[in-house]
């Protein structure tokens, strides 16, 4: 395909297609701890590796009167040149609707699915885990006055892994939503979610790893833009969560983000978050700090360095006879955009991560370098 015919995808086009080429060293691909014996865990004592992966994915949609009705799939192939066993075809793709029915009343929906490969910093030492997620939701909602939006929703989603099967999970969610806009573009908004969580398997080894457990969420949510260039979002609220097997807990959860265009090429966005993790994430209810920092500069109009830091501070429930820890992982990474037209787009980056762990065998290091390029048509 010639550069011209590039050159005519828009991002706007109700159906596109794309497909893209990667190339990632890692330097430690199993997530090792400094002290592990790559030759008993591994069988070689290797724990780099080069991946290539192949990917390519599209877009469709209609839009009669004022729906949007769209099918959307990516499937890739990462290659593994030295752990070769890694090798799979994932994918991630779905059905979505969303549009006005009237004056009134609006809503949306969509079917999912995702494949993917675990993380291996979240799987016990060099288990290779494939985990499957399948969901749906759907939401209404009306205005009920030029300034007041009302909506309901509800989804269910199925965690399905091939060999941490302990993990396998059904989230069943349903909730609802008040917000306020002023006249001046900032939105006040009341939040309340209920939130069932059943596990295929409540042991391992003969052990209680997992409870079912009922969440409840009541919080309040503020988007508030300042200026045209500083804008500020937060959400607080109380979580409250209620075991089958009797026990119970109540804590806060919420977050700010605040993102500052500074000047025309310079931007910087900072994140908190302190939050309940997603169930089928890690055994139990385990709790993280996000703090985040990120930034981009535009060296030209084709030509962007971006780059960003976080630091996370998890913490685990005890189970299988370990009692509660905690882990704490820095991430830093720096990247260089070049995107010649709109439908090409390639990117060099590196990152580097480490994790201290109360338990030693999860403390681990590792640095990535990146390549990549992607061609919409």
């Amino acid at each position: 395909m010639s550069a011209t015919s590039w050159a005519a995808y828009d991002p706007t086009d109700a159906q596109y297609a794309y497909a893209s080429a990667a190339y990632l060293y890692d330097s430690n691909v199993f997530r090792l701890s400094d002290n592990a014996n790559t030759v008993a865990v591994l069988g070689q004592d290797k724990r780099s590796d080069m991946i290539l992966t192949a990917s390519a994915g599209g877009h469709a949609e209609i839009r009669p009167s004022r729906q949007v009705f769209a099918l959307d799939l990516n499937v890739r192939a990462p290659f593994y040149n030295t752990y070769s066993d890694l090798n799979y075809v994932g994918w991630d793709g779905g059905a979505k609707w969303h549009g006005e029915i009237g004056k009134q009343f609006f809503g949306s929906a969509s079917l999912t699915s995702a494949k993917t490969l675990s993380a291996f910093e979240d799987v016990a030492a060099a288990l290779t885990d494939y985990a499957t997620t399948n969901s749906g939701n759907a939401a209404f909602g009306a205005h009920i006055t030029s300034n007041i939006d009302f909506q309901v929703h509800a989804s269910e989603s199925r965690v399905s892994h091939t060999d941490e099967t302990w993990l396998d999970v059904k989230s069943q969610r349903a909730g609802s939503t008040l917000s306020y806009a002023t006249d001046w573009g900032s939105t006040f908004g009341l939040d309340y979610e209920y939130t069932k969580v059943t596990y295929d398997n409540d042991t391992l080894l003969g052990q209680l790893l997992n409870t079912d457990y009922k969440e409840k969420t009541l919080g309040l949510s503020l988007h508030w833009p300042y200026s045209a260039k500083l804008s500020f979002d937060g959400n607080i609220g109380r979580l409250s969560v209620d075991q089958d097997n009797g026990g119970s807990a109540t804590s806060w959860q919420g977050g700010a983000d605040v993102n500052w265009q500074i000047t025309g090429k310079t931007s910087v966005a900072l994140t908190y978050a302190h939050s309940l993790d997603s169930p089928g994430a890690t055994s139990g209810q385990s709790f993280t700090d996000h703090y985040g920092i990120n930034g981009h500069y535009a060296l030209s109009a084709k030509i962007k360095l971006r780059g960003f830091a976080t630091y996370d501070k998890r913490k685990y429930p005890g189970s299988l006879n370990v009692g509660d820890f905690v882990e704490n992982t820095r991430t830093f990474n720096v990247g260089l955009d070049w995107s010649p037209t709109t439908a090409i787009q390639t990117s060099l980056y590196g990152q580097y991560e480490t994790r201290n762990s109360d338990i030693p065998g999860n403390t681990f290091g590792d640095h990535t370098i990146g390549a990549n390029a992607k061609f919409w048509f």
